[in-house]
């Protein structure tokens, strides 16, 4: 589970759901740093497909968008689908791939489809015309086997090679490059470690290009020997796209970066999420920081106490700024409390203030983005329920002018869990 799920959220899921089924929520329901909370099928049964159309919806790849789902089960194993869905009708053409990993994220470049698969650590390559696989490259070498690398997000470089986060590694290996012309050929970039982050791993995370470099969201926790997870402060760290020579880190305020958004008129204006843990109630830890990227400079806008929730997923439509959040504490059944609910907010980051809520309550958000004037996100639930507190799981398109939702979710059966447009 995020973009699957972290190792933090992991934990996360471990003490509030247990091993009781459920489908996925995605990203949000694993633990704390990438994101998704629950985890069986209820049945264990994936969708038979869709017979009715076929690839890349009805033949209009202009109006499809692809979005792959998930489904785990008790012990943590599972599997994701891809599907597309056509944007004019709200079409979907289901389990065209039923081969995934549950734990995925989506990106288009050229004439390809390309899928981070984040349990085996591997990118698969489509073409989308037949939604054939041309080729699957794995992230991991003998020294750092792919299916511990804990991929997390990928960056495809002019020359065509892949940036990818390596969270499983330590920070010697915790950006990788992967040249596609040579398949097992990685080169890795060391990242730098929080000072306090005990496991040697700065958990590289989130990726944002920006001016010839790319800046790495590092996560920096560790897992005690009491078990429970242990947050170093947050970090932005920029690596150069030609050199590969690294900067100093911006330290931030928060702890457990998730995510990160251009709210200016440059790619250095942005804000970053820090969203803590999902364990305990908003006590200042998380927040919304905006960043200066060429000043390296950073000012808390809000903390998760003003929000009312921990800050997880954004996305800008230039005046609006989008913010997924965690709240409704809840007794977890071992004398703590989680965070049981996310909800979808804007925030207007000029005047520093909050302003309405655009969903009401989910059980999990998996993924939050702007396209061509319309919101698009994943929503999932706990345990495979639908409590009736909480909207239906499903993939939501509403416009994205800051108006609340109006529109119920595309059936995709599954939890959606990552998108990708053409």
């Amino acid at each position: 589970m995020t973009r699957f799920v972290s190792l933090a959220l992991l934990a996360f899921v471990t003490l509030t759901v247990g091993c009781s089924g459920g489908d996925s929520g995605g990203k949000e329901d694993m633990a704390m740093s990438s994101g998704d909370a629950s985890m069986t099928t209820g049945d264990g049964a994936v969708p038979a497909p869709d017979a009715a159309s076929g690839p890349l919806c009805k033949g209009k790849p202009g109006n499809c968008i692809v979005v792959a789902t998930s489904i785990y089960n008790a012990d943590f194993t599972g599997s994701g689908t891809l599907d597309t869905v056509e944007t004019n009708t709200r079409t979907p053409t289901l389990n065209i791939d039923t081969s995934l990993d549950p734990d995925t994220t989506l990106k288009y470049q050229g004439s390809a489809l390309f899928v981070l698969q984040r349990t085996t650590g591997s990118v698969r390559i489509y073409d989308p015309a037949t939604f054939t696989v041309k080729s699957e490259i794995p992230v991991g070498d003998m020294t750092n086997p792919s299916a511990s690398t804990y991929p997390q997000d990928f960056y495809i470089a002019a020359d065509g090679k892949f940036w990818v986060t390596l969270a499983g590694n330590k920070a010697a290996s915790a950006l990788g490059i992967v040249d596609r012309a040579t398949p097992g050929a990685i080169t890795y970039v060391a990242l730098p470690l929080a000072a306090g982050d005990n496991d040697g791993k700065p958990e590289a995370f989130k990726l944002y290009p920006c001016n010839g470099k790319l800046w790495v969201l590092l996560q920096s926790y560790y897992f005690g020997s009491d078990s429970a997870i242990h947050y170093t402060p947050g970090r932005l760290v920029s690596v150069d796209l030609t050199t590969r020579a690294v900067g100093t880190p911006i330290v931030l305020t928060g702890t457990n970066p998730y995510d990160i958004a251009q709210v200016g008129t440059t790619c250095s204006d942005v804000v970053v999420a820090t969203a803590s843990g999902l364990t305990s109630s908003p006590d200042g830890t998380g927040d919304l920081e905006r960043v200066d990227l060429a000043a390296g400079t950073t000012a808390v806008l809000a903390t998760d106490m003003k929000l009312g929730g921990r800050p997880t997923l954004l996305a800008s439509n230039g005046s609006t700024l989008y913010v997924a959040e965690y709240f409704d504490p809840q007794p977890n059944g071992t004398g703590g409390v989680y965070l049981s609910s996310v909800k979808i907010i804007t925030f207007d980051v000029a005047s520093k203030t909050v302003g309405i809520d655009v969903t009401g309550k989910f059980g999990n958000v998996n993924f939050m983005q702007v396209h061509d004037g319309s919101l698009y996100f994943g929503a999932g639930v706990y345990a495979n329920l639908e409590p009736a507190d909480k909207l239906p799981r499903g993939l939501y398109i509403t416009p994205a002018d800051g108006t609340t939702l109006t529109e119920g979710p595309v059936d995709l059966k599954l939890t959606p869990s990552a998108i990708a447009f053409p």
